[in-house]
């Protein structure tokens, strides 16, 4: 017992004088520097087991307030032992300072809030771990263990994970419904979720069926669609059958089990995982059946979505069809007797020939909703034509938009499925023979394969990438460049366009 009394005598008399130290250099003018360390038992992402620590060479972005020159989302890195490393700042006189911290440094900071959009492909190890956004609050003085910081952080988003019981043959897990924008309002710690709901791939952490992902504080709605699994050809689909809440730093494991009716049953649960907190247990039962995934149209006259309105313009057209008739005396309306597109450019134009091919032209762009879901893969395009005349031609071509991207997407008359070797041109010159002028419409087919993308010349083929597919354009004019096969004063009909996806 002496010697325990002994040893902490000691300590407290080291501990005095090392303080007095601190005070005596303030007084003497010594500005005292920030030591800015993380708090050791804190994790940053969840890959190996429950929990990895900060991985060195890890960055992160500070902010103060009440420093003599303060930090204003100053970014430092990770180093040995859990030191950050950054620049040199310092308290001033003997006041204290407030330290605000966020992990990743590449969360956008304006004015105080800290604002960070989880992506949509969270499907590698990497994407995932630039997805947990973690933030610390301290204080610090100049003369507490030599200005010394402890950042202890806590984790500010949802950890789902999804375990696929149904087979082991499941390639991906779809997260639908998502809101992906936290923000933190530094002075209130106060956080807000928003964005338009977007769908995230998960990451498949392993050999088994467990897939992960990150997602800000939110309440899903019952009956929405929460979960796709894909499965060879087959997917499933996750359907709320009742309200899924995702709270800040807890974790959310959803698993999925066939049942004998080939549906799914999901069991929901809350758990807390070492640093993450405990948000109470719950469970949510459901079922997720196997569902046909429908292909993308493009264009469906099914659906409801007229390929013609009214003219105007085409930079003033959102979405839908649409076209453009400039010259005197040519024709672009509906033929309400046969629900068709009648298209004319009148053969007293045919010398001057005034316009371009684009300002006499009919135009299908589909609806934003439906663009978002275009995918680089073969779609199929059929329509009924006929015209009232023999070997008069129209141009035919799918582009990006109107902008001048010389963007066109290969298209063919022959059913390239299965096929190489297809030759891929970047517009099409169908013309009509006599016997099928005679016997009226006639069905067109082409293939347009938007993983293709052919150059002006017709020479290049080059693979489409994202962001090409979000305002494409499916054009119809009269061929006015032939002198064989102009079609100046030749009636065109198009009708029963579809424009579909090939699965």
């Amino acid at each position: 017992m002496k010697i325990t009394y002994l040893l902490s005598a000691v300590a407290f008399a080291a501990l005095f004088s090392s303080c007095s130290k601190e005070n005596d250099e303030l007084e003497n003018g010594k500005r005292q520097e920030v030591r800015l360390i993380i708090d050791e038992s804190v994790t940053r992402t969840i890959t190996n087991g429950n929990s990895t620590t900060f991985v060195e060479g890890d960055a992160i972005g500070i902010t103060s307030s009440g420093l003599d020159i303060d930090m204003s989302n100053a970014t430092y890195t990770v180093g040995a032992n859990g030191s950050l490393n950054g620049g040199s700042f310092y308290y001033k006189d003997n006041n204290s300072a407030q330290f605000y911290a966020h992990y990743p440094a590449g969360a956008v900071y304006a004015s105080g809030t800290v604002m960070l959009s989880v992506p949509a492909n969270q499907n590698t190890e990497a994407a995932f771990n630039a997805c947990d956004f973690m933030t610390a609050t301290a204080t610090g003085t100049p003369t507490t263990n030599g200005g010394q910081v402890v950042l202890k952080f806590k984790h500010r988003l949802a950890l789902v994970k999804v375990v696929w019981n149904g087979s082991a043959t499941a390639t991906a897990v779809r997260m639908s419904s998502v809101k992906p924008m936290v923000t933190w309002t530094q002075a209130t710690d106060v956080y807000t979720t928003g964005g338009d709901a977007i769908d995230i791939n998960l990451w498949k952490i392993g050999a088994g069926q467990e897939y992960w992902g990150m997602i800000p504080e939110q309440t899903i709605a019952e009956g929405s669609r929460l979960l796709t699994i894909s499965d060879g050809d087959k997917d499933y689909e996750y359907t709320t059958a009742k309200a899924v809440s995702f709270s800040t730093g807890t974790i959310k494991k959803i698993t999925l089990n066939l049942n004998q009716g080939g549906g799914i049953e999901a069991h929901v649960s809350d758990i807390a995982i070492e640093n993450w907190d405990e948000n109470g247990d719950s469970e949510i039962t459901g079922r997720v059946d196997e569902v046909e995934v429908p292909a993308v149209e493009i264009i469906s006259e099914a659906a409801g979505k007229n390929i013609m309105l009214t003219p105007n313009s085409k930079a003033s057209a959102a979405q839908g069809a649409w076209n453009v008739a400039v010259e005197e005396g040519n024709i672009i309306e509906v033929d309400n007797a046969d629900k068709a597109i009648h298209f004319k450019l009148a053969a007293t134009n045919a010398a001057g020939k005034t316009s371009s091919w684009w300002n006499n032209a009919v135009y299908y762009r589909p609806s934003a909703e439906t663009a978002s879901r275009i995918m680089p893969t073969l779609y199929k395009l059929t329509f009924d034509a006929k015209a009232s005349e023999a070997e008069k031609g129209f141009m035919i071509q799918v582009m990006k938009g109107e902008e001048k991207t010389n963007t066109y997407f290969g298209i063919t008359n022959t059913d390239p499925s299965g096929k190489a070797g297809t030759n891929y041109l970047r517009m099409y010159y169908p013309s009509f023979t006599a016997d099928q002028v005679a016997s009226g419409y006639v069905t067109l087919t082409y293939w347009i394969d938007f993983s293709k993308v052919v150059s002006t010349d017709g020479k290049t083929i080059t693979a489409g990438k994202a962001g090409d597919y979000g305002n494409v354009l499916l054009t119809l004019s009269i061929n006015t460049g032939s002198t064989t096969a102009n079609a100046y004063g030749t009636d065109f009909y198009f009708k029963n366009f579809k424009f579909v996806e090939v699965k």
